[in-house]
Parts: C-alpha cells; structure tokens; sequence
C-alpha cells in the first residue's frame, strides 16, 4: 500500500534521532495547501527561564528547520537537507503547546521553499522561511 502524505510526515517526525529528544508530533497534513502541522508540547527542559513557561529561541529555531523539511520531503518523497533558514521572532512563545504550520510554496527540481509558522492557535510567536535540497530521488 503506498504510504500518504500523513505517513510521510510522521516518518519524518521519527526518522532523526534529535527529534527523540524534542518530540515533535505530527499533526496533518493538507494535500491541496500543501500545508503540514506539527505540534510541539511545553516542557521544562524546552524553557528560556527556570521561572516561567517560555520557549527557548533555539527551540524555535529548531522547531522551523524541523518543519520545514517535512514540508519539503513529505511531497519531494525523500529528505530534503536545509540549505538556509530566515527566522523573525515575533514575541515570547507562551505556551502550553506549539502548533507549527509550514506550506511547501516551491517544489523545484533542485531547491524548494517553505514558509512556516509558530504559535498557540490564535496568534503567531515565529515566523520562518527555508530552503531545503530537493535535488535528486523524487517523485
């Protein structure tokens, strides 16, 4: 049975081994945006301060470059390394869980483009864009 883009993305939340450490968890996939969500639980050992439930920057940093891939390798049908990551960092990621959003804008023979998004549900904390390597194996 051939695998979905669903199948894909979880897989791609699986496969490295950092992301035992982060836990990254799939969330959906929308075929026709070509949109992937992936949720990212609070947890202490993820916190700016010992005193508050703030999201360290790299984490969200992370987080970008995690979903970003996804996005591209979930339709490229293979990983797609990072060639470069914007990151502009809106305000301080509060938060019990993080959904991040990520839209494949450019599927190339060579080189894709990924603009994702972090927040709660109602607002924005991240937003990124990222080039990842599509060159080679694809579908």
């Amino acid at each position: 049975m051939a695998a979905t883009s669903f199948d894909r993305l979880v897989e791609e939340m699986q496969r490295p081994p950092f992301h035992n450490w982060l836990m990254p968890i799939a969330r959906g996939v929308d075929d026709e945006r070509r949109e992937v969500v992936v949720a990212l639980p609070f947890r202490p050992d993820l916190s700016l301060s010992p005193d508050q439930p703030i999201f360290h920057g790299g984490v969200l940093a992370a987080l970008i470059d995690i979903v970003g891939h996804a996005a591209a390798a979930v339709w490229h049908g293979a990983p797609s390394p990072t060639i470069a990551l914007q990151i502009d960092f809106l305000r301080p990621a509060i938060a019990t869980e993080l959904l991040a959003k990520a839209i494949l804008r450019q599927l190339g023979r060579t080189v894709s483009r990924v603009d994702v998004e972090i927040g709660d549900g109602n607002k924005a904390f991240v937003l990124g864009r990222g080039t990842f390597l599509t060159r080679g194996s694809e579908t």
